[in-house]
Protein backbone atom coordinates (compact mmCIF):
# COMPACT_ATOMS: atom_id res chain seq x y z
CA UNK A 1 0.00 0.00 0.00
CA UNK A 2 1.16 3.51 -0.76
CA UNK A 3 2.25 5.74 2.10
CA UNK A 4 -0.82 7.77 3.10
CA UNK A 5 0.97 10.66 4.75
CA UNK A 6 -1.22 13.63 3.86
CA UNK A 7 -4.92 14.37 3.39
CA UNK A 8 -4.49 14.27 -0.38
CA UNK A 9 -3.06 10.72 -0.18
CA UNK A 10 -6.00 9.47 1.87
CA UNK A 11 -8.42 11.20 -0.51
CA UNK A 12 -6.88 9.40 -3.49
CA UNK A 13 -7.09 6.03 -1.77
CA UNK A 14 -10.72 6.77 -0.83
CA UNK A 15 -11.59 7.35 -4.50
CA UNK A 16 -9.89 4.07 -5.39
CA UNK A 17 -11.93 2.22 -2.78
CA UNK A 18 -15.18 3.68 -4.09
CA UNK A 19 -14.18 3.35 -7.75
CA UNK A 20 -14.85 7.06 -8.28
CA UNK A 21 -11.53 8.36 -9.68
CA UNK A 22 -12.99 11.63 -10.98
CA UNK A 23 -15.72 14.13 -10.17
CA UNK A 24 -18.30 12.72 -12.58
CA UNK A 25 -20.39 11.42 -9.68
CA UNK A 26 -18.48 12.39 -6.56
CA UNK A 27 -17.52 16.05 -6.42
CA UNK A 28 -14.62 17.23 -4.30
CA UNK A 29 -17.08 18.74 -1.82
CA UNK A 30 -18.91 15.43 -1.40
CA UNK A 31 -15.66 13.48 -1.09
CA UNK A 32 -14.40 15.92 1.54
CA UNK A 33 -17.57 15.43 3.57
CA UNK A 34 -17.16 11.65 3.58
CA UNK A 35 -13.46 12.00 4.42
CA UNK A 36 -14.22 14.29 7.36
CA UNK A 37 -16.75 11.80 8.70
CA UNK A 38 -14.30 8.95 8.13
CA UNK A 39 -11.61 10.86 9.98
CA UNK A 40 -13.98 11.59 12.89
CA UNK A 41 -14.55 7.82 13.28
CA UNK A 42 -10.80 7.17 13.02
CA UNK A 43 -9.98 9.88 15.58
CA UNK A 44 -12.57 8.54 18.01
CA UNK A 45 -11.17 5.02 17.69
CA UNK A 46 -7.57 6.13 18.12
CA UNK A 47 -8.32 8.38 21.10
CA UNK A 48 -10.26 5.59 22.84
CA UNK A 49 -7.36 3.23 22.23
CA UNK A 50 -4.50 5.51 23.28
CA UNK A 51 -5.42 9.03 24.44
CA UNK A 52 -1.85 9.72 25.54
CA UNK A 53 -0.79 9.91 21.90
CA UNK A 54 -2.87 13.06 21.37
CA UNK A 55 -2.43 14.78 24.75
CA UNK A 56 -2.36 18.59 24.97
CA UNK A 57 -2.07 20.61 28.19
CA UNK A 58 -3.46 23.78 29.72
CA UNK A 59 -2.11 25.42 32.89
CA UNK A 60 -4.39 27.10 35.43
CA UNK A 61 -4.11 28.62 38.90
CA UNK A 62 -6.86 28.00 41.45
CA UNK A 63 -7.53 29.90 44.67
CA UNK A 64 -9.73 27.89 47.06
CA UNK A 65 -12.39 27.12 44.46
CA UNK A 66 -14.43 24.06 43.54
CA UNK A 67 -15.19 25.04 39.97
CA UNK A 68 -13.20 26.33 37.02
CA UNK A 69 -14.85 27.66 33.87
CA UNK A 70 -13.43 26.49 30.55
CA UNK A 71 -15.62 28.84 28.51
CA UNK A 72 -13.46 30.70 26.02
CA UNK A 73 -10.43 28.65 27.11
CA UNK A 74 -11.00 25.03 26.07
CA UNK A 75 -14.75 25.09 25.39
CA UNK A 76 -17.27 27.44 23.82
CA UNK A 77 -17.26 29.41 20.59
CA UNK A 78 -14.23 31.53 21.54
CA UNK A 79 -11.96 28.66 22.62
CA UNK A 80 -8.67 28.76 20.64
CA UNK A 81 -7.94 25.06 21.33
CA UNK A 82 -11.11 23.07 21.92
CA UNK A 83 -11.26 20.14 24.31
CA UNK A 84 -12.44 16.83 22.86
CA UNK A 85 -11.86 14.60 25.88
CA UNK A 86 -10.65 15.29 29.42
CA UNK A 87 -7.94 12.87 30.54
CA UNK A 88 -6.97 14.16 34.01
CA UNK A 89 -6.12 17.21 36.09
CA UNK A 90 -2.73 17.32 37.82
CA UNK A 91 -1.58 19.48 40.74
CA UNK A 92 1.97 20.66 39.96
CA UNK A 93 4.69 22.92 41.22
CA UNK A 94 5.33 25.12 38.18
CA UNK A 95 8.71 26.20 39.51
CA UNK A 96 10.13 22.71 39.99
CA UNK A 97 7.81 20.62 37.82
CA UNK A 98 7.12 18.33 40.75
CA UNK A 99 3.82 16.46 40.56
CA UNK A 100 1.41 16.54 43.48
CA UNK A 101 -2.09 15.11 43.13
CA UNK A 102 -3.67 13.39 40.14
CA UNK A 103 -7.40 13.94 39.68
CA UNK A 104 -9.27 11.67 37.29
CA UNK A 105 -12.63 12.34 35.63
CA UNK A 106 -15.91 10.92 36.87
CA UNK A 107 -19.10 10.84 34.86
CA UNK A 108 -21.71 12.20 37.26
CA UNK A 109 -22.33 14.52 40.17
CA UNK A 110 -23.23 11.49 42.31
CA UNK A 111 -19.75 10.04 41.80
CA UNK A 112 -18.14 13.39 42.52
CA UNK A 113 -20.03 13.82 45.80
CA UNK A 114 -19.85 10.23 47.00
CA UNK A 115 -18.40 9.63 50.45
CA UNK A 116 -16.41 6.62 49.28
CA UNK A 117 -14.70 8.61 46.53
CA UNK A 118 -14.44 12.07 48.05
CA UNK A 119 -10.86 12.82 46.99
CA UNK A 120 -8.94 13.40 43.77
CA UNK A 121 -11.90 13.55 41.41
CA UNK A 122 -13.02 16.02 38.78
CA UNK A 123 -16.21 16.29 36.73
CA UNK A 124 -16.46 17.99 33.35
CA UNK A 125 -20.00 19.34 33.10
CA UNK A 126 -21.23 21.82 30.48
CA UNK A 127 -18.29 24.24 30.12
CA UNK A 128 -16.74 23.91 33.59
CA UNK A 129 -14.65 21.63 35.78
CA UNK A 130 -16.06 20.66 39.17
CA UNK A 131 -13.73 19.30 41.85
CA UNK A 132 -14.51 16.95 44.71
CA UNK A 133 -13.07 19.52 47.16
CA UNK A 134 -11.85 23.11 47.08
CA UNK A 135 -8.53 23.45 45.28
CA UNK A 136 -5.68 25.94 45.52
CA UNK A 137 -2.44 26.14 43.60
CA UNK A 138 -1.18 25.47 40.10
CA UNK A 139 -2.74 22.75 37.99
CA UNK A 140 -2.33 21.19 34.57
CA UNK A 141 -5.25 19.97 32.51
CA UNK A 142 -4.30 17.00 30.33
CA UNK A 143 -6.81 16.70 27.50
CA UNK A 144 -7.30 15.46 23.96
CA UNK A 145 -7.98 18.45 21.68
CA UNK A 146 -10.43 18.62 18.81
CA UNK A 147 -8.42 17.88 15.67
CA UNK A 148 -7.52 20.77 13.38
CA UNK A 149 -6.92 18.66 10.26
CA UNK A 150 -8.40 20.40 7.21
CA UNK A 151 -10.12 17.82 5.01
CA UNK A 152 -10.72 20.32 2.22
CA UNK A 153 -6.99 20.15 1.36
CA UNK A 154 -7.32 17.25 -1.08
CA UNK A 155 -5.40 18.70 -4.03
CA UNK A 156 -2.01 17.16 -4.80
CA UNK A 157 0.61 19.42 -3.28
CA UNK A 158 -1.53 20.75 -0.41
CA UNK A 159 0.47 18.57 2.00
CA UNK A 160 -2.07 18.84 4.84
CA UNK A 161 -0.59 16.84 7.73
CA UNK A 162 -2.78 14.34 9.60
CA UNK A 163 -0.76 12.74 12.43
CA UNK A 164 2.13 10.37 13.05
CA UNK A 165 0.01 7.22 12.69
CA UNK A 166 0.82 7.09 8.98
CA UNK A 167 0.69 3.26 8.66
CA UNK A 168 -2.96 3.36 9.78
CA UNK A 169 -4.27 6.27 7.72
CA UNK A 170 -5.91 3.80 5.37
CA UNK A 171 -8.50 3.36 8.13
CA UNK A 172 -9.69 6.91 7.46
CA UNK A 173 -10.42 6.07 3.84
CA UNK A 174 -12.10 2.82 4.86
CA UNK A 175 -14.39 4.56 7.34
CA UNK A 176 -15.18 7.19 4.68
CA UNK A 177 -15.95 4.42 2.17
CA UNK A 178 -18.51 2.97 4.58
CA UNK A 179 -20.30 6.33 4.55
CA UNK A 180 -20.16 6.42 0.77
CA UNK A 181 -21.67 2.95 0.36
CA UNK A 182 -24.31 3.66 3.00
CA UNK A 183 -25.38 6.77 1.07
CA UNK A 184 -25.76 4.59 -2.02
CA UNK A 185 -28.04 2.27 -0.09
CA UNK A 186 -25.92 -0.86 0.15
CA UNK A 187 -23.14 -2.34 2.22
CA UNK A 188 -19.66 -3.43 1.18
CA UNK A 189 -18.62 -6.55 3.13
CA UNK A 190 -15.03 -6.36 1.89
CA UNK A 191 -14.56 -2.84 3.26
CA UNK A 192 -16.23 -3.84 6.53
CA UNK A 193 -13.95 -6.88 6.84
CA UNK A 194 -10.85 -4.82 6.06
CA UNK A 195 -11.75 -2.32 8.78
CA UNK A 196 -11.85 -5.15 11.32
CA UNK A 197 -8.48 -6.42 10.08
CA UNK A 198 -6.92 -2.98 10.38
CA UNK A 199 -8.37 -2.44 13.86
CA UNK A 200 -6.80 -5.70 14.93
CA UNK A 201 -3.50 -4.58 13.41
CA UNK A 202 -3.63 -1.39 15.45
CA UNK A 203 -4.29 -3.38 18.63
CA UNK A 204 -1.23 -5.48 17.87
CA UNK A 205 0.76 -2.29 17.31
CA UNK A 206 -0.19 -1.04 20.77
CA UNK A 207 0.61 -4.35 22.42
CA UNK A 208 4.07 -4.78 20.95
CA UNK A 209 5.41 -1.26 20.72
CA UNK A 210 4.69 2.24 21.91
CA UNK A 211 1.89 1.79 24.42
CA UNK A 212 1.57 -1.77 25.62
CA UNK A 213 -0.96 -1.04 28.38
CA UNK A 214 -3.24 0.97 26.11
CA UNK A 215 -4.55 -2.19 24.45
CA UNK A 216 -6.98 -2.66 27.32
CA UNK A 217 -8.78 0.51 26.24
CA UNK A 218 -9.39 -0.60 22.65
CA UNK A 219 -12.99 -1.46 21.82
CA UNK A 220 -14.30 -3.38 18.85
CA UNK A 221 -17.39 -1.19 18.53
CA UNK A 222 -17.85 0.21 15.05
CA UNK A 223 -17.98 4.02 15.37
Amino acid sequence: MAILEYVEDVALYFRELTDEPDQGFMTDAVAQTWLQIGYDHYYQYMVNADPERFIATHLMTLADVRTYSLSGILLGAAAPNRLYQLVRVVNINTATGQIGTYMYPVSSREELDSIERSFNMVLLSAEALFFSANQSGDYRIDYVPVSQVDWTQTTVGDNEWIDDLIPFHDMIALYAALQYFASAGYSNPLVEQLIVVRQQAYKAHLQRSRSINAARYVHDDNP
